[in-house]
């Protein structure tokens, strides 16, 4: 065990000190969220209009630009992360049709279960298509940074364990982020947090079946085009995931 700690010291090479930064970078952002200067900085950009550019810029930053950067390095391998060596034959012939039956099944858990049924707030987005264009970033944020987090733990454990053990980091940045700020476990509706971990859990299983991250994307997409969460600035949603 402490010779592999010692390996994760190697930057270039291992994915550890990269995790630990992605877990760092969310509680530093966690904190600022709360320090004054954080206010007063909204509160500016707020009156130019410059704020839901500078919140979108700042959760897009955190959720793509280190797993860019770890791809850059080295430790980080595309091909894990479901980036290239793409099969697109069996991508559409197996895991398309597969996507589209679990699409389903959500979508009519959700219709069928009357999620938040009386009780949905109006969305930070309004337009249809100002609505699309959040959903796509915001799931095309969620899966580089969960295909992150799902590489370095193939490196870790090997495929397929590796692929399940991703969820135990992607479940503990959630732990810090709900840790770290209150309002999230007060503002966050439980429908929502489970439609998110069955997304993570999918999008897991598709992989060992496609290892391709476009599909996990249109899925996670398409659930959200579904499903109308809370996309973009709110008072009550975090600046980080």
């Amino acid at each position: 065990m402490i010779a592999w700690l010692k390996l994760q010291l190697h930057w270039q090479s291992e994915p550890g000190l990269w995790i630990l930064a992605s877990f760092l970078l969310l509680a530093l952002g966690c904190a600022f969220a709360h320090r004054h200067i954080y206010t007063t900085l909204r509160a500016w950009l707020e009156t130019r209009g410059w704020y839901v550019p500078f919140w979108w810029a700042a959760r897009l930053a955190y959720l793509t630009g280190l797993p860019y950067l770890a791809l850059l390095a080295g430790p980080i391998s595309p091909r894990n992360m479901g980036l290239n060596d793409l099969d697109w034959v069996n991508t559409l012939g197996l895991g398309a049709p597969l996507a589209a039956v679990a699409w389903g099944a959500l979508m009519i858990g959700w219709r069928q279960g009357g999620v938040l049924r009386g009780r949905a707030e109006l969305l930070a987005v309004e337009s249809p298509s100002a609505r699309a264009l959040a959903a796509a970033l915001e799931a095309a944020g969620q899966q580089i940074h969960w295909a992150f987090y799902r590489s370095a733990a193939i490196d870790w454990w090997g495929l397929y364990w590796g692929t399940w053990g991703a969820l135990l980091l992607i479940a503990a940045q959630w732990a810090i982020a709900w840790w770290l700020e209150p309002e999230r476990r007060l503002a966050a509706s439980g429908s929502y947090l489970l439609l998110e971990a069955a997304l993570a859990v999918l999008t897991s299983a598709f992989y060992l079946i496609v290892p391709n991250w476009w599909l996990g994307w249109a899925l996670h997409f398409l659930t959200l085009l579904g499903t109308h969460p809370p996309l973009g600035p709110r008072s009550d949603r975090p600046l980080l995931p």
